[in-house]
């Protein structure tokens, strides 16, 4: 578990065409991100 503040996590539900660039975004910038996505090819991408 982390120990960041869930209220400064951001999560995306679907890392499609859109949802996977707003998300890179999101850890480009630093911020912690939550994700879900059916295929788990896209979420393997986040993982550190």
């Amino acid at each position: 578990m982390s120990d960041v503040p869930r209220d400064k996590t951001v999560g995306f539900i679907g890392l499609g065409p859109m949802g996977g660039l707003m998300a890179e975004n999101i850890v480009k910038k630093g911020d912690p991100l939550v994700a879900y996505d059916i295929d788990k090819r896209k979420v393997e991408r986040f993982v550190t």
